[in-house]
C-alpha cells in the first residue's frame, strides 16, 4: 500500500520519536521492525506510586464521602459520562459553586476552577492541574472512553492525595 510505504519512510527518517503517555505492544512491535537504530528511554519516575486507592461498591456511600469532604478538601469528580457528571452536580452541589467541564460547557482554564471540579472526557489531555493537592472521585460507566483515556483524565491532577473509584451499572 502506497500510504503505508510513505508512512514507513517518514517514520524511518525521524531522528527522535517521543511518546508522552505510553507505547502499546503493537507500536513497540512496529518500531522493532524498522531497520533504523533505536534507543528506548524509559521514564522511571512514578508520580503516583503509593497513592491510596479505594474502590466503592455502594454509590450512596461514595456520594456521602464526597459530601463529607466537600469542605476543606479540593477535589475533582471525574466520569466517562457527561450525564453522570450533570447528575452529580445537580444532586451534590448544594452551594452551586462547582466548576463543570463537559462538552456542553465553555472551556475554563484550570487556574479558574473551583475547589470542586466535575469533568467528563472533555478533559482528557492538554490540561495540567498541578496547583493543588486533590482527592479524586472517579465514576466509571464504561460508556465513552477506554482505560488509557480514563488514566489520562485521572492524571490531569498531578498531586493526587487519594483516588476513590466506583464502577456504575449501565442504568445511568
Amino acid at each position: 500500500c502506497k500510504t503505508y510505504n510513505l508512512f514507513l519512510k517518514l517514520v524511518e527518517s525521524c531522528k527522535v520519536i517521543a511518546s508522552d503517555n505510553s507505547i502499546t505492544n503493537l507500536t513497540y512491535s512496529f518500531f522493532n521492525t524498522l531497520s533504523t537504530e533505536k534507543k528506548y528511554i524509559y521514564n522511571t519516575h512514578q508520580s503516583w506510586k503509593g497513592t491510596k486507592v479505594e474502590v466503592f461498591q455502594d454509590e450512596e456511600a461514595f456520594k456521602l464521602l464526597i459530601l463529607k469532604k466537600i469542605k476543606g478538601v479540593k477535589m475533582n469528580i471525574i466520569s466517562d459520562s457527561k450525564s453522570v457528571c450533570e447528575i452529580y452536580k445537580k444532586e451534590l452541589d448544594i452551594a452551586n459553586n462547582w466548576t463543570v467541564q463537559t462538552s456542553d460547557t465553555k472551556y475554563m482554564d484550570v487556574s479558574d476552577w473551583a475547589d470542586v471540579c466535575v469533568y467528563s472526557p472533555k478533559i482528557t489531555v492538554g490540561v495540567d492541574d498541578s496547583k493543588h493537592e486533590k482527592e479524586l472521585f472517579l465514576i466509571v460507566c464504561s460508556q465513552s472512553v477506554d482505560s488509557m483515556d480514563l488514566f489520562q483524565m485521572i492524571t490531569r491532577c498531578r498531586k493526587i492525595i487519594k483516588l476513590n473509584i466506583i464502577f456504575l451499572k449501565k442504568e445511568h
